[in-house]
């Protein structure tokens, strides 16, 4: 309950405090140097029926995402929770985070992975929330069942992709509770968070891994932090 209430937008929303720049990362290869999930995997033997899945281009993206979760059934959380202290952080992340807040920037995670490992990297990266997938747990040990954050569904009205990042920065626009936002960066790596780039006020791709972020005339590509800072 604790951790479906810190990932609910409703709640992060409360907390902007009048802030009207907000930043948002994505976490697998933007914060972080490689993806949690596969990491993961090779901590629980699951590598294999992984790369399965991720090769398997019939699925959707949720369908996927259901059957990723599955894989981890019956994996206790503190596995989750060491994979994710251990990731190795892009150098000067957190300084250019740091950075951002002093600019009175609103920072948040994005990830299409599970929040366990999100909240983590906020924490360890001084980001003021994240945002990201909930994996249902029974004393403590994964069920396998995947419960998609409403923050990143399609609004009503909207005709884009069913399930998006570009959809979180979509309702911190929408937010009335305070004075409007202003200005969104957004920083990420894949073809995943190509909605969310298009959106923003500005846009860079952190060595981009898809062509399609190259190509696009408003995201800036950069290879390192450093250069934002």
């Amino acid at each position: 309950s604790q951790r479906q209430a810190a990932a609910a937008l409703g709640y992060i929303l409360t907390r902007r405090r009048g802030r009207q720049r907000l930043l948002l990362l994505d976490m697998d290869g933007t914060i972080t140097m490689s993806r949690f999930v596969l990491e993961l995997a090779r901590a629980t033997g699951q590598e294999a029926a992984l790369m399965e899945l991720l090769d398997n281009a019939a699925d959707d993206a949720a369908t996927r995402s259901d059957r990723i979760a599955a894989l981890f059934r019956f994996v206790h959380r503190q596995h989750f929770e060491r994979v994710a202290r251990a990731a190795p952080l892009r150098p000067g992340v957190s300084e250019f985070i740091n950075r951002m807040r002093r600019a009175v920037f609103m920072v948040g995670v994005l990830s299409d992975s599970y929040f366990i490992a999100a909240d983590i990297m906020r924490r360890r990266v001084f980001a003021d929330f994240a945002l990201a997938h909930l994996l249902q747990f029974d004393a403590d040990v994964c069920t396998g069942q995947l419960r998609l954050n409403p923050a990143f569904l399609l609004p009503p009205g909207i005709d884009d992709e069913p399930v998006c990042k570009s959809h979180v920065l979509r309702r911190f626009r929408a937010d009335d509770g305070g004075p409007p936002l202003l200005e969104c960066w957004a920083v990420g790596d894949n073809l995943n968070d190509l909605g969310l780039l298009r959106l923003a006020d500005r846009a860079f791709a952190i060595e981009p891994k898809a062509a399609a972020l190259h190509d696009e005339p408003r995201i800036t590509v950069i290879q390192s932090f450093e250069e934002l800072l």
